[in-house]
């Protein structure tokens, strides 16, 4: 776990998992084995990650977002609340939905 990490009430990180320096995991929010949070990323209340995901930096996971395993997430991407990611997302991206979908580039 790096410098400046906040980790709310009930969150959870898992085993073999690394938080970069200034990651937010707010309540309820949960990494399970063998993440990756790189800088700045942050993680919504209640927002579940599935073993092995990672998650570029300054990227936002919204309330709600869940994220299947081994996914990646590129770096400066916002992914809409109520989300189901289940293939890797590109750098610069905004999208939500059940599947996720991606809506444009940032």
């Amino acid at each position: 776990i790096g410098n400046g990490v906040f980790i709310g009430a009930f969150a959870f990180v898992n085993a073999g998992s690394e938080i970069s320096s200034f990651a937010l995991i707010n309540s309820h929010a949960s990494a399970d084995h063998d993440c990756f949070l790189s800088e700045f990323c942050s993680l919504a209340p209640s927002a579940t990650l599935a073993g092995a995901v990672s998650v570029g930096e300054l990227t936002q996971l919204s309330m709600g977002v869940n994220v299947g395993p081994k996914v990646k997430i590129g770096s400066n991407c916002i992914i809409g609340g109520g989300s189901f990611v289940k293939n890797n997302v590109p750098d610069n991206t905004y999208g939500f939905g059940v599947p996720f979908k991606a809506i444009r580039n940032i």
